[in-house]
């Protein structure tokens, strides 16, 4: 999760939790992070 927050950061600043959950969806590097895991938006809140 923490990968995944930091990339987002690094490549476009600010990311949203729904825009980190669709991220996770299509993006090829998040989905290597996350092992083609899907984590909702729910799931970085509670990160």
């Amino acid at each position: 999760m923490l990968a995944c927050i930091i990339l987002a950061f690094v490549n476009g600043g600010y990311a949203s939790l729904r825009e980190l959950e669709e991220l996770c969806k299509y993006d090829l590097r998040f989905r290597a992070i996350t092992n083609n895991v899907v984590p909702s938006y729910k799931a970085f809140e509670r990160f």
